[in-house]
């Protein structure tokens, strides 16, 4: 595989993945059955706080994952 494809997707990897609000779900018992927004990644269903968290999600978890796929396929 050449540096290209790989770039390729990564590049559309990445661009899934964004640091936003979602709904929780399921509704936890704990709050009532009431739906919680939170923030974190809506692709992935992640919760995080901080732009610094979403940043070190991307470089341990996504790029990784993504780059063992590219390699492999």
């Amino acid at each position: 595989m050449n540096a290209d494809t790989i770039i390729a997707a990564l590049q559309q990897e990445l661009q899934r993945h964004t640091f936003d609000t979602f709904m929780d779900e399921p509704p936890s018992i704990v709050r009532r059955g009431k739906v919680m927004v939170v923030s974190g990644c809506p692709a992935c269903k992640k919760q995080m706080q901080s732009v610094a968290q979403f940043m070190h999600y991307l470089g341990e978890d996504v790029l990784p994952a993504t780059i063992r796929r590219a390699v492999t396929e």
